[in-house]
């Protein structure tokens, strides 16, 4: 029969629809269930992990339910307050203190390298001062009492400057003595510097007629009877008589000429 056919295959595929929904209500509510229960865990783990990372609080004597009493926290639950500096942790107290010494270590270690440049520096300057003294005081005399008492401490001496390329020798003469059988040497000392010069010595070369030297003789200033200093711009004139005596000197061969060197010993 169609008709009852048609019916009941109507009647089938609506009790099949009342059914799915049936289904699908059950499922969205145990859907909705497990997403309570998901959310109410994540809510406890949170509340689980502030608490563990907050100082345990302190239990009062005599007090059995200070465990369980709530802590109280004046600052908001995402910002916590600042502990004042004394409640900081060590760990943070090193750190504070690791950075500080390097600071500090810096500091000092530059005070000491500039100390180190000036002990330095004024050593040079002293070890200048000790080897130039003389031109010092030849162009500065009223430093003389002061590098008098230099000298006294490092051992030194205060003496004339000597610089032998402004001494030149002038108007020398080399003959023999009018009377006797000696010689006679003239000379003059010329300071062309501008400050006192240490007296020289003199050197006398008597050479033969191939210029070669046959008798050699160093005069002091003693010797021909100079001042130990020679003033600036001055010179000194000098005349004394040689005589060659003793066995040798009659052997000695003619003297053709002379040389006249001045130094110092």
């Amino acid at each position: 029969m169609p008709v009852l056919a048609q019916a009941s295959l109507h009647s089938s595929v609506e009790a099949l629809d009342n059914f799915s929904a049936v289904v699908d209500q059950a499922a969205s509510a145990q859907l909705e269930k497990a997403l309570r229960r998901a959310r109410i865990e994540a809510v406890r783990s949170a509340r689980a992990r502030r608490a563990a990372q907050q100082p345990e609080a302190r239990r009062a004597p005599g007090n059995p339910d200070s465990a369980s009493m709530p802590i109280v926290n004046s600052a908001s639950a995402t910002e916590p307050a600042a502990a004042p500096p004394f409640a900081q942790p060590a760990s943070r107290m090193a750190t504070t203190v690791r950075w500080s010494l390097p600071a500090l270590e810096r500091r000092r270690n530059r005070v000491l390298v500039w100390m180190a440049i000036g002990l330095a520096a004024l050593l040079l300057a002293l070890q200048v001062v000790r080897q130039e003294r003389d031109a010092i005081v030849a162009q500065h005399p009223s430093w003389q009492p002061v590098l008098q008492a230099l000298c006294r401490v490092t051992g030194c001496e205060l003496a004339a400057l000597r610089r032998i390329g402004d001494i030149t020798i002038d108007g020398a003469a080399f003959a023999r003595d009018k009377v006797g059988e000696g010689y006679r040497l003239g000379f003059t000392l010329r300071n062309g510097a501008a400050v006192p010069l240490a007296m020289p010595s003199v050197e006398l070369s008597l050479l033969d007629t191939q210029e070669r030297t046959v008798v050699r003789r160093v005069l002091a200033p003693a010797e021909f009877g100079a001042p130990a200093v020679l003033a600036a711009r001055s010179e000194r004139s000098a005349s004394l008589p040689l005589v060659l005596t003793g066995p040798e000197a009659a052997a000695l061969p003619p003297v053709a000429g002379y040389r006249l060197v001045a130094f110092y010993p």
